[in-house]
């Protein structure tokens, strides 16, 4: 375990993300509260998507001292308001271009993997495309898919090295 840091982090939510970023930031000698703990954080990590009723998170944003500093993705325009009236900065990391751009390429990618299983563009969440979607080229459309998100990750800047 690392030495012991004085800063607080507040970690919202259950799923498998939240659980991990908790772990990793005890582990590394922060201290880490539960939601019910937003009122002594430095820092607050909202879930992403937002999985959480908006009234619960404003509640949280309204416990947390004014200056906090709380980071989500897919940040609702509630919980931004709720955010606003309790003085909380609020960073939504899902509108970087890092994270958007690495996310990309598994999220189609998986959109392909069920396309091209036969579950067809519903599966897939794709109702508008039709057919047009339907990936005839199997590992050539995935690698070709890679390289366009890797062209488009190079106009928006190295992410990886922002990371």
């Amino acid at each position: 375990m690392a030495a012991a840091c004085n800063l607080t982090f507040c970690v919202v939510g259950r799923d498998a993300r939240q659980l991990a970023a908790a772990r990793t930031l005890q582990n590394s000698g922060y201290t880490v509260l539960g939601a019910e703990g937003a009122g002594q954080a430095d820092y607050i990590l909202l879930p992403m998507p937002m999985d959480a009723e908006a009234a619960d998170l404003a509640r949280i944003l309204r416990a947390a001292r004014p200056g906090t500093l709380a980071l989500g993705g897919r940040i609702s325009e509630p919980v931004r308001k709720a955010a606003q009236a309790a003085g909380v900065e609020l960073v939504d990391y899902f509108l970087r271009p890092e994270l958007a751009c690495l996310n990309a390429v598994p999220t189609a990618e998986g959109c392909l993997a069920l396309l091209m299983a036969g579950g067809g563009p519903a599966a897939a969440g794709i109702g508008w495309a039709g057919d047009h979607c339907r990936p005839r080229a199997g590992t050539a459309g995935r690698s070709a898919l890679r390289g366009a998100a890797c062209r488009t990750a190079d106009r928006v800047g190295t992410a990886s090295a922002a990371l």
